[in-house]
């Protein structure tokens, strides 16, 4: 197998869904709990590939960026993973895979595979995306047997087929629910005024592809003991090493939700209370392999929030307000919800290590 990726498997993933669709609808799970003893915790739930089940099961403490001095723009640990983390890792791995896969199907041969994933927290100036307040920076860095002019186009390819790049540059609804109103409510844009975390100005992460669908990812400025893994299903080629890029970034969503549900519980009823969020989504592989007109990013995202305390402690409304002004001020939330500027660049042994503009994915 060139660089130990099994397209052949994917191949045949490809016919399957021809002859059945429901083997290409693929589910995941991630949640995330919020206790005034133990802090932030996420994990992921069993996922459905297709027809069958994928027993996973990872969890991370998190390290709550809203519990940060105001302004604070320094991490004191790099074996604390933030929502934020999750999320930039989520999309990376995934725009990587897609490279991997991609290239592996033309014959190209990958030495290193790595990306430099930076979001910018500032208002954009771009006339296409005035409601933006975030940009995304991708830099591809690749050592591999392929002309510039073939990175390119893989890369170009991964800004159509990779679903959780399509997540951020499309626009994505969220249904919110909370166990105490009558239904989920989809949210969409509606987080503006929100954007409560202390975000540092360049907030990044990098991403190293090992074999396969495995990756490694760790924050620049550490150097940490342990890197967080990242890894497919056995069902999907992988090894169960780590959550995949889909995982990754629900557990993202929902962490984010939980920090907020803290955040607003102290500053609306004076109190710490217990939180549970759990984000639901799935994705159409047809549309990642480019069979048919299916969509290519995340689909049915649904977020459910439960409140964990005692029964009668707190006002349901009370409860309630807590959790809509969570939703709307989740940064996560808005970056998978909203159409992001999510900018590509390529740096490659080939051109002398020159950092070379690939462009945002024209809508």
């Amino acid at each position: 197998m060139r660089n130990n990726f099994n397209t052949s498997a994917f191949s045949e993933l490809k016919f399957e869904i021809g002859e059945d669709p429901a083997e290409g609808w693929f589910s995941y799970t991630g949640k995330a709990r919020y206790s005034p003893r133990r802090g932030l915790v996420a994990w992921i739930g069993p996922a459905m590939i297709g027809t069958l089940k994928s027993a996973r099961n990872f969890s991370y403490q998190i390290d709550d960026l809203l519990d940060e001095p105001a302004g604070s723009a320094e991490r004191d640990s790099g074996q604390e993973l933030s929502p934020l983390d999750l999320t930039l890792a989520g999309l990376a791995s995934c725009s990587l895979k897609t490279l991997i896969g991609g290239g592996s199907a033309r014959g190209v041969i990958f030495e290193t595979v790595e990306m430099l994933i930076k979001l910018i927290a500032s208002p954009s100036q771009d006339s296409g995306c005035d409601q933006s307040r975030y940009r995304i920076d991708c830099q591809f860095e690749v050592e591999a047997d392929a002309a510039d002019e073939l990175m390119t186009e893989l890369i170009q390819q991964v800004q159509e087929f990779s679903p959780n790049h399509r997540t951020f540059t499309d626009r994505m609804p969220i249904k919110i629910g909370y166990e105490g109103s009558p239904g989920p409510v989809e949210m969409v844009g509606d987080g503006a005024g929100h954007v409560l975390a202390p975000i540092p100005a360049d907030f990044e992460r990098r991403i190293a592809w090992i074999t396969g669908p495995q990756f490694e990812s760790w924050l620049p400025a550490q150097m940490p003991t342990a890197r967080m893994q990242i890894d497919s299903p056995k069902q999907l080629t992988g090894a169960d090493w780590g959550p995949n890029a889909q995982e990754l970034l629900l557990m993202g969503l929902a962490a984010d939700v939980a920090s907020h549900l803290n955040y607003f519980s102290v500053r609306e009823l004076g109190a710490r209370l217990p939180w549970e969020v759990t984000a639901t989504a799935g994705i159409d592989a047809g549309g990642m392999l480019d069979s048919g007109d299916s969509d290519v990013g995340l689909q049915d995202i649904q977020c459910t929030v439960r409140y964990l305390g005692e029964d009668k402690a707190e006002d349901a409304s009370s409860l309630q307000r807590v959790v809509d002004k969570a939703a709307r001020g989740s940064v996560v939330r808005t970056l998978v919800a909203e159409p992001q500027i999510v900018n590509v660049s390529l740096t490659s042994a080939r051109s002398g290590a020159e950092v070379r503009s690939i462009g945002r994915r024209a809508s």
